[in-house]
């Protein structure tokens, strides 16, 4: 669970295709905490969770996307050969068999572990605003510190520009008759 500050509370799933049906039920456990930010939710199975009945491999597809890809390769004139990940992570090469896969108890483990995450992601965001309200507090101190300032220099400063002016007009009016009209 990744989250950013946001207006309104957005939340993203990702989901294995197969689990897809669980997005709604996920992102209102999210909706239910969260009033605010773009959440990022994303699920993964581990290796022994994701295939009880093996993986598949597509031997005539993996050479298929070879050739593709050199041919691509080739064509765009760039160094290098493609990797086993790169033919490896192409769609299809490696599959799950098919598993008749428990939703329901899928959905009660999934949602304990969102809820740890949720737990995290409060607190955290908890302590951030408790530093950020300490930060804010020590800057309007320093304002008011400033405003106090301002406002006791404030009467002097005034006085001053007056008397400048004064001076200023006296120097102007100095050797000019200001009799009446």
């Amino acid at each position: 669970l990744r989250s950013v500050n946001h207006r309104y509370c957005d939340v993203k799933a990702r989901l294995p295709r197969d689990l897809a049906g669980l997005e709604p039920l996920l992102a209102a456990r999210v909706k239910a905490r969260i009033e605010r930010g773009s959440c990022d939710l994303t699920l993964r199975r581990t290796a022994a969770a994701a295939a009880p009945g093996g993986v598949r491999l597509d031997l005539a597809l993996a050479r298929d996307y070879l050739a593709r890809l050199e041919e691509l390769a080739e064509a765009l004139d760039l160094a290098g050969r493609p990797s086993i990940r790169d033919v490896a992570d192409a769609e299809g090469v490696l599959t799950v068999a098919d598993v008749e896969l428990d939703l329901d108890r899928v959905a009660e483990v999934a949602g304990r572990a969102l809820d740890g995450a949720l737990d995290q992601l409060v607190e955290m965001r908890d302590r951030e605003g408790a530093a950020l309200a300490a930060d804010l507090g020590e800057r309007l101190d320093r304002i008011a510190g400033w405003v106090g300032e301002v406002q006791a220099e404030a009467p002097r400063a005034v006085e001053a520009w007056r008397q400048r002016m004064e001076a200023r007009v006296a120097a102007l009016a100095a050797g000019v008759d200001v009799g009446p009209a």
